[in-house]
């Protein structure tokens, strides 16, 4: 069984600095953080990354980043309170 969780997403963007050696991520410039973004565990903690990626793309597609219409193109609108399907 899997479980529901809203989390808040805050954009990031791969720091490109050339004199690091180092990977990292940095916030997205005039971003703000996004919440209640559907995000999908197992029961055993971890996530169901292909769900979670496609929730992701749609959140990036939709125009205003309106997450109403994530949830529903996403199918978990229809989920009941306890957050399990």
């Amino acid at each position: 069984m899997a479980m529901l969780e809203r989390v808040s997403i805050t954009p990031m963007a791969l720091d490109t600095d050339k004199g690091s050696q180092e990977i990292s991520w940095v916030p997205v410039s005039r971003s703000k953080p996004v919440p209640k973004v559907p995000h999908i565990f197992f029961d055993d903690g971890e996530p169901w990354l292909a769900a979670n990626a496609y929730a992701l793309h749609k959140l990036d597609s939709v125009v205003g980043s309106d997450i109403k219409t994530v949830a529903s193109n996403t199918g978990t609108s229809a989920l009941n309170n306890s957050g399990r399907f």
